[in-house]
Parts: C-alpha cells; structure tokens; sequence
C-alpha cells in the first residue's frame, strides 16, 4: 500500500495567474437573459433591535440547489449518455445600514462561497485546494439582476458594471482556469433596500470538485469507495439573516446520503416521480465570519451529503438487494494493510529496496523504539524537503523516486508516505495510519462515517500498551516523535490498521481522544539584561530564550531556519529580537532542542541596538519598547464575539527586561506610562503589563499573558476585547521616558 494513494490534502503549489478579460459568450449568457421578478416590490420588514447594528441584514433568502440528470445523444445513433449537473438560484434582499456595509457590497462576487468554513480556511492551509470551491468548475451565470428600494422611498433597476476574472492553473501539466464574475454596483446608498436575483448553472453535481480529477489522478483517499462527492454547507452567512428558506432537490436515480448537524433537520421531504426534495427554513439566523477560532461545525446549523456510489449493501450473489450507507471499515478498506503483506519484503534490487535496507541498517538499534526514533530524527533534522511545484506542473512527473531521495537525503510530498512505510514494515511493530481532524474545521464522529474534511494523516506506532505518533516530515519544518501540531491535539482520531490479521478484526479500526496540552506545558520565556549606556545612546542586551510544547514546535525551525510551517498562522512567526529597528547580533548560539515531550528548547542572543534612545532635554531620553513585548496579536476579534471564542492552545508567554543604566534614573510617570501599566483578569486567562522601577539604577519591564482556558466564552468579550487591544497598542507604540543627570564632563567647549 502506497500512502501517496491517499491524499486528500492535495498540495496547493500552483502558481496563479490572473488575467482579465471577457470569456466566450457561453459563460454569460445573463448579458442576454431578460429577467422578471415575479412580484412587485413590497416594502421590506423593518432590522429587527438584534441587528440594528450590523453592517448589512438580509431580510430575506431564497435559495434552491438541485442536482439534475439530462440524457443526450453520443453519436447518430440512437445511444445516449446521461450527463449530470447543477443548478443553484438565489434571491435575497438586503439592507445597506452603514458606510462600511456600503463599501462592502460595492463588489458582489460570484460564485459566493458554498462552504463558506473552507473558503476561509483556504488563507490559513495554502497548501491545499478548497474541495467544494465553484470557480473550478467552468460555472456559468444564467441570469443576474436587481433592483433598489432608495431611502426616498424610490425604486430602479440595479446598475451595475461586470467582469469576468480567470485563474490559469497548472495540474499535471494540463491548464486549468478557474472563473469568478465581478459586479460592481452602483448608485447604492446607506439606507437602501437592494434585491438580487441570479441563477448558476454548474456543469457537475454539487459535490463534486475539480479536485476530484486531479486526486483521481493521484489515487485520492476520497475515490476509494468509488467516487466519493460530497459537500457540507451552512445555513449562517457573512450577515444576519432574518428570514431564510433553502431548498434542495436531486432526481430520483441518485441516491444521497444525509446528516444533519445542530438542529439543521429539513422541515419538510418531498418525494416526487422524478425527484426528491428537502426543505429548510430559518428566521433570525446570526452573522457568521467563519474564522477558524468560532468552530461554527460545532454550534451552527449545517447539512453533509455524500452521493452512494451503489457498490455498497446487501447483496445476493450478484445483485445489489439494499443500499446501505457506508461504514468506516467500507470507508477505510483501501488504505488497510495486513500483518501478510508486511511479513514478505521484497528482495528485489530496485534502488528503493536497497536504500531502505541500508537507512534502515544504519540506524538499527537494540531496541526498536530507539530504531524508530533514530530513523525519524535523522529525517526530520538532517533531510531536505523537496519542492513538489516540478511535479504538480507535470513538468517532472519522475520526482517520486523514494530510492533517490533516501540517497540524496531529501523527502517529497508524494513520496515520504511510502518511505515511511517501507521503514516501518522492516521494524517489525504493529502500526497504524491515523485520521485526524483539524479542530479548527471539523471532527470525527464514531457513530457518523463519512470521509474527514481535510484531516491531518499521520503514523502511530505500537509498543507494548504505548502508542508513538509519528508525523512525516511535510514542509522545510518537522515534528520530533510524539509531537502534534496543535490543531490535532485532543481530537478523536481514527487510528487504521497497517498490520491487521485479518480483516474482520475489531481493532482494525481504534477511535481515540489524542494527547492533549496545556498552559504548563506550552511556553515562551523570554529573559533579558538590558544595559543602556545614557551618555553614548547605546543599549546591549543578553537574553534568553526558552520554548515548551506548542510553542517549541511553532518556533524551533524559524528561529534555525526562519522557515515558516504554511499550517500555521503567520502571526506566530516573530524573533523576540526582531525590534522594529536593526540590531546588531553580537552573538546568536544554537537552539538546545530536547528531543521528548514537551520538547523543551533553548537559544542565547547577545545583540546591540541602536536608535532605541532619543533625548527630549538635557534631563529626559525616551526609550522605545517597541518590538520588546511580542504576545500574538488577534486584529480581526475586536468588532463583536458572536459566539465562543476558541483558542489554538493554552499557554503561557512572558518577557521579561531588567534594564540597568550607567547611572541613577528616575522612571517618569505619566500618561504614556499609565497607559501601558495594564492588567485584565478573565476565566479563560490574564493579562498584564507592568513597567516599575526597581532602584536607582533598574527598572523593570515585564508582560505576561496566559491563556489557561480552551475557550474564552461569549459573554467575555469584553475582556477579550481589551486584551488584544492593549496587545496591539504595545506592539505599535511602547515608550516610556526617565529623568536623569546628564554627564557634561566630556563636551567639547
């Protein structure tokens, strides 16, 4: 079994092109369609007292999706093949409230997200393709109009200007274009009422992704019980919705399979001669941003289907007696190895076997615990990682060859998985390929099999009654054995069997909860002696630093390598000595790593500073702190907290400057320094900033943040609010003034 037969996080490294320009006119036939609305236009409901102070409020949503199936002739004869595909209308009826909400809905972009929760993380996770993203899908717009109840109480048509805006993308050597339409919407003001209407027309079932080909392509986890479409969408949109009805109809030969999460049961099914219908309504449903801290899957109403692809349920002999849906063992069974096919290693001579043989010699142990380990180690700290852009290009097809990158001590994404596999069948263990779910998007659910939304895959590996996790090496960054990204931690995973006896055994298929961390365990300390010479204008400092848990795992390889994991939030990626101003590094020792949990780290920096002082009088210098106190900052959460706030992890940060003068001071208080003196106290954590002088000659600048809790709750807000406040004033404005005798001796007369 070849793991590479088993990504469904297809690697995004396809550079994008954007070119404007009109497309032929098949893919605009709404510049020619003469659309009507079917009633007048009534006055609307007034903003309910809840949405009074949103931007925008949508008093009203119709959408309809449906998956139909036309036959058409494949030649002069009578045969015909049956060609799926989509349509998705929508009207709705908005109410522009501010200036912001205007500037907003100045650009309306189609496609509109359907997976609004993928979209959005698609910023976050570059590397991979959005599964369900419409603009891959060579859509067309059938129709597209509008029209506007002024604040005067006027009515017109909507005008509007359009584009058409496509994406070249290379897959496998094969161009590719992804299509959005821009309309630019004009004579709109604060107070209008605006009614849109259109129709998508999608030449491919809802579900399906052009993704999927290209998976198909690479043997894609999400083919293997045939092909595997499925979407899961929300109700909530980007603005409130006051009114909403959904609609969703497919034509009876196919068979979907339904779930339905936080209350979001159809209120009515219809089953007609042709088709099947369900029916959705809501009122008052709130503004949903999607950011990855909300985790909406969790409290938000929202629908997966999957399309069955008839190969599965109770047979006789050869007839398909009853659909049924599908099981994790169904879900899992091509990616299910067995203890038979382990046992037998080929002999073969191929460069492969022999490179395996001798990483695998070399790093033999007595024990196999420590082989693995050495083996692990060796790839994550010494081998390269290769640039897979060559082959998704198809301009290097060839760039597989496990055995060549053994040799050459370099990983790439389609062939680590197999390298993996190799090493593993010669120690001998008992191990498996684990599923696990990015808590920031999704989850597993024992009781509800369906393909995981983007999951992270990984190895574990039995000892006795210990698990070990291991995580390929899957960028310029790697995690040491018995680290996990932080977005897994504490997820239930499935773990799938690599050496199962046989197929009907039970523990083929394990669910369990993943080690989890907290605040004690996940840490930065920053500890420094600053010593600020007042009559040369000079400051040097000693620091240290210490990294634990999570953050050791976020910040070891930027701090060696300044390499980013794309995984990641960028705001994490800051040296403590990354002031806003140049250093000068006088000394910068290797980080100290501790190879087992938490994965403890440390690093010395001696490093000068200039253009940190600046004289007010012959009695007052100005010290800025700027880049001093680095705790991340969260910019987007300071306008409203909807709902729960979740965050990454739990931990602990702290800097810590003991600034020492040449001679006595007095740290000056006033409302600079008032201001950045803070403390904030909240169930989920503290913060707080204090700047004291500790005698004539030292003054202490401290900040200290933790976050002990996994969630800050709504009702927090407040709290929030100010934390990440005062966090970004400090990042942007932090000085602070003493009074001091100036030293005259040495002027020049």
């Amino acid at each position: 079994m070849v793991l590479r037969n088993f990504i469904p996080l297809i690697i995004f490294l396809l550079v994008v092109q954007s070119s404007f320009g009109i497309l032929n006119a098949q893919r605009t036939p709404y510049r020619s369609h003469k659309f009507q609305f079917e009633k007048d236009f009534k006055i609307p409901d007034a903003v309910k007292a809840k949405f009074s102070d949103e931007d925008i409020v949508i008093l009203e949503e119709e959408v309809e999706y449906s998956i139909n199936q036309r036959t058409q002739p494949t030649s002069r004869i009578s045969s015909v093949s049956r060609v799926r595909s989509s349509n998705i209308k929508k009207r709705m009826l908005l109410k522009i409230q501010t200036q912001e909400g205007l500037d907003q809905l100045s650009q309306f972009i189609l496609p509109e997200p359907i997976n609004n929760y993928l979209d959005d993380y698609e910023g976050l996770a570059s590397r991979q393709i959005p599964f369900n993203d419409l603009k891959h899908l060579t859509i067309e717009v059938q129709y597209f109009e509008g029209r506007v109840l002024q604040p005067d109480g006027s009515q017109q048509r909507l005008v509007y200007s359009d584009k058409v805006v496509t994406e070249e993308l290379g897959i496998l050597g094969e161009n590719h274009k992804a299509i959005e339409f821009h309309f630019d919407l004009k004579k709109l003001q604060v107070g209008s009422v605006l009614e849109l209407a259109y129709e998508i027309y999608v030449p491919s079932p809802l579900g399906y992704s052009f993704v999927e080909e290209f998976n198909t392509n690479l043997n894609g986890f999400q083919t293997s019980p045939g092909f595997y479409y499925w979407w899961r969408f929300f109700f909530n949109r980007k603005y409130p919705v006051q009114k909403s009805k959904t609609t969703f109809s497919w034509f009876n030969e196919l068979h979907l399979e339904w779930q339905f999460y936080n209350g979001a049961e159809p209120i009515d099914t219809i089953n007609e001669v042709n088709s099947n219908k369900y029916i959705w309504e809501f009122q008052d449903l709130e503004a949903c941003n999607f950011d990855l801290n909300s985790s909406p899957y969790q409290t938000l109403p929202h629908a997966h289907f999957y399309i069955h692809n008839f190969l599965y349920g109770d047979w006789n002999d050869t007839k398909l007696i009853k659909l049924k849906p599908y099981t994790w063992t169904y879900l899992c069974r091509d990616i299910m190895q067995f203890k038979g096919d382990n046992e037998v290693l080929t002999s073969s001579f191929s460069l492969k076997e022999r490179m395996l043989n001798q990483f695998f010699n070399e790093h033999k142990d007595s024990s196999s615990i420590r082989t693995l380990k050495a083996m692990h180690n060796t790839m994550i700290n010494k081998f390269d990682y290769g640039d897979n852009e060559a082959f998704y290009f198809g301009r290097d097809i060839d760039i597989y060859g496990p055995g060549r990158d053994l040799k050459n001590e370099k990983l790439h994404e389609v062939n680590r998985f197999d390298i993996y596999d190799g090493l593993l069948r010669r120690l001998g263990a008992e191990y498996y390929l684990v599923l696990a779910p990015d808590k920031r998007i999704a989850s597993i659910d024992k009781d509800r099999p369906v393909v995981p939304i983007n999951p992270i895959i990984f190895y574990a590996v039995k000892f006795g009654n210990t698990l070990v996790y291991l995580v390929p090496k899957h960028s310029k960054q790697g995690f040491l054995m018995d680290e996990l990204p932080y977005f897994v931690e504490g997820q239930k995973a499935l773990l799938i069997a690599q050496s199962a006896r046989s197929k009907f055994n039970e523990n083929n298929l394990i669910f369990l909860d993943l080690p989890e961390s907290d605040s004690n365990s996940n840490f930065r300390n920053v500890q420094a002696k600053v010593k600020i010479d007042l009559n040369k204008q000079k400051v040097a400092v000693d620091s240290k630093l210490t990294l634990s848990g999570q953050l050791s795992s976020i910040l070891r390889n930027y701090y060696a390598k300044k390499t980013e994991e794309k995984l990641y939030d960028k705001k994490y990626y800051k040296r403590f000595y990354d002031w806003d101003r140049p250093v000068d590094i006088k000394e910068n020792l290797p980080l100290e790593v501790e190879e087992f949990y938490p994965f403890k780290a440390e690093k010395k920096v001696k490093f000068e500073a200039d253009n940190v002082l600046k004289t007010v009088n012959d009695s007052i210098v100005e010290i800025n702190l700027k880049g001093w106190l680095q705790q991340v900052e969260q910019e987007q959460y300071r306008k409203a907290l909807k709902r729960d706030y979740t965050f990454d992890f739990q931990f602990k940060d702290r800097y810590l400057y003991m600034i020492e003068f040449d001679q006595p001071v007095q740290l000056i208080d006033n409302e600079q320094l008032a201001a950045l003196n803070y403390e904030q106290e909240a169930d989920f954590g503290t913060y707080a900033v204090r700047i004291q002088q500790q005698n004539p000659t030292q003054i202490m600048v401290e900040s200290k943040l933790n976050l002990k809790a996994a969630v800050a709750k709504a009702s927090e807000y407040n709290a929030l609010k100010s934390i990440y406040r005062h966090i970004s004033e400090v990042n942007k404005e932090a000085i602070i003034q003493v009074e001091y005798k100036r030293d005259t001796t040495n002027k020049t007369e």
